[in-house]
């Protein structure tokens, strides 16, 4: 897997064979430590990803993006680091002066190689008033409801919207607890596709529940929200 860096984003080309690579490194990393235990153990927890866009095919969130984006290259547009998202959530909430949802910061792109149209798996955050509040972020319309470990996810065939509570510690603890963060995964890869049926919708209120939880790991919701594994529980229709 190769970066580098374009008007201010970084594109990671990812390709069906990059896994096994990463998976002898990670071998080989493993081995070293249980050679040099001493050396392994007892110190400071490494440095935070620079970006909560890469994704190990190993992980969960690999397997529900390529379920979602098929079995061919892509390439991850990385539209904010970590430090740069969680600032400018903190900001935003900070400065927030009205009960209206604060606009998307965007986070990542996940494009597939080799198309002519710009579709594309897209990953965003904001803060929101409660659904139904007044200035609420908007529902997605006509679109499933789910409940995933207590939060709450509209997904349809294009897109999926997961609100929680994140409860951020010292001086923005009480502004965080009068609002919900959002993640807003829109899948426009699926524009013209007539196969999304329930289990393709399933993987992705499961991924935005997973893109998420990186969201509110890094932002240290002192509550822990999506701290437990995704179980999509489809909603009765209001």
């Amino acid at each position: 897997m190769a970066g580098t860096k374009m008007d201010g984003m970084r594109l990671v080309r990812i390709s069906s064979r990059s896994g096994a690579d990463r998976a002898v490194k990670g071998s080989i990393a493993a081995l070293v430590c249980v050679v040099a235990v001493s050396s392994c153990s007892g110190q400071s927890p490494a440095p935070r990803a620079d970006d909560l866009c890469s994704v190990a095919e190993s992980s969960d969130e690999a397997a529900a993006l390529r379920q979602i984006i098929g079995s061919g290259d892509y390439e991850t547009q990385v539209d904010s680091t970590t430090d740069g998202l969680t600032s400018r959530l903190k900001k935003d909430l900070r400065e927030r002066k009205t009960d209206d949802w604060t606009t998307p910061a965007d986070m990542c792109s996940y494009v597939p190689a080799n198309q002519s149209k710009p579709h594309r798996v897209r990953v965003e955050f904001g803060w929101t008033p409660p659904a139904g509040a007044q200035g609420a972020r908007p529902a997605v319309k006509d679109a499933g409801r789910y409940e995933v470990n207590g939060a709450l996810i509209e997904t349809d065939d294009i897109a999926s919207l997961l609100r929680i509570r994140c409860d951020l510690p010292g001086g923005l603890g009480a502004p965080s607890k009068q609002v919900l963060l959002y993640g807003d995964v829109s899948y426009s890869i699926n524009i013209s596709r007539t196969d999304i049926d329930q289990a393709a919708r399933d993987r992705q209120t499961t991924f935005a529940y997973l893109m998420t939880r990186r969201v509110t790991d890094a932002l240290g919701c002192e509550n822990k929200p999506l701290e437990k594994p995704p179980v999509v529980k489809p909603l009765p229709t209001p």
